[in-house]
Parts: C-alpha cells; structure tokens; sequence
C-alpha cells in the first residue's frame, strides 16, 4: 500500500496489461488495439505483466512480431507486490480488455496507484466501479483504440480519472470492507 502513496514516476510506459493469457483477458484484442496506437502515436510502449506456458509465450511472442509490434511491446513475466505496482505507477494507462470478470482486482489495483483504467463496459465494472473506469462495448477494439488514443492525448482527462478512481479505490481499503462486513453480520446474527 506505501507505494499507491509515492508520488508517480515519469511514465515509462504509455499503458500496461496485467493478467493471466487466458482468451477471457482479451489479450490477443489488445495486440490489435496497440497496433491502431501506433499509428497515432508510434513508439508508444506497452508492458504486459503475467505469466503462462512456454508454448503459449512462444505464440504471443509471434504475434506481437507479426503485428510489427517488437521493441513497443515488452513482455515482463510475472510480477507481484512492489514490482508490479511501479509498473502500473509507470504507465498512463491500464489496459483491461477482459471479457469476462468477477470483481476486477487488477483495474482496483490500478485506480488505488492513480492509473487511469480503459475496459471494456462489463456489467460488474459498472456495478464495482462506477464511471471510474473508461469503457466501451465488449470486443469492440475500434472503440478500445479510440478511448486509448483520447486519453493518451489528454493528460488533464488522465488527471481527473486517477483522482476520480483514488476515490473509488478508497471504498475498498481493508479496514472499510472489514468494517462492513462485520457490521453485516451483527446485523444477520445479532448477540443473545
């Protein structure tokens, strides 16, 4: 949590990605969508930060050589903790093209370190976050590349989410979510 409260470094990655390589992550749609950004804005670098099995490293490394995207893309493996964190504090944005999600850990991760999060519009993303989240309809990389390209242009719309999703974040801190729990369970089942 102390890193959430550095102050932010210069970003040294335009956006970052964060999850697993699993078809739902939407990872093969974001290799597009970084395709599109370099057309606006060329060299523009994307750090992804998970891990898989060496076959499947293997094809998206291919990918992201046939896309034309070698020396923009740089594939981290895993990182957790502080490592992790000075990533997302590095990057302008986070890029949560997920299809499919329960909560969205990594995009609160993401709003409590002040990195503006684009994803597509889930309907848990609404319920969990609010308009703290850039969204847009589920698959649709035109639009995904659209909102990456209107934020990386506008640093004050970048300003206004991070403060905006420091705000949501807040609502998840442990003592608060403890809090509520137990109040809720004094009320479900109160002392004799």
């Amino acid at each position: 949590a102390a890193i959430a409260k550095a102050p932010r470094a210069k970003a040294e990655y335009e956006a970052c990605f964060v999850g697993r390589f699993h078809p739902q992550k939407g990872l093969p749609a974001l290799l597009d969508c970084w395709r599109q950004i370099q057309a606006v804005f060329p060299g523009a670098r994307l750090a992804i930060i998970g891990w898989e099995a060496p076959s499947v490293i293997k094809k998206l490394t291919m990918r992201i050589s046939d896309l034309g995207l070698d020396g923009v893309v740089d594939l981290l493996g895993f990182l957790d903790g502080e490592k992790k964190w000075a990533v997302m504090k590095a990057s302008k944005l986070l890029l949560f093209p997920s299809i499919h999600e329960s909560f969205g850990i990594t995009a609160l991760e993401a709003l409590a370190s002040g990195t503006p999060v684009v994803a597509y519009d889930l309907p848990i993303f609404r319920k969990t976050f609010g308009s703290a989240l850039v969204t847009v309809p589920i698959n649709d990389v035109e639009a995904f590349s659209e909102a990456v390209v209107d934020l990386l242009g506008s640093p004050r719309a970048c300003q206004r989410l991070a403060q905006g999703g420091k705000v949501v974040a807040k609502r998840y801190d442990w003592k608060i979510v403890a809090d509520r729990a137990w109040r809720d369970l004094s009320t479900r089942f109160p002392a004799r």
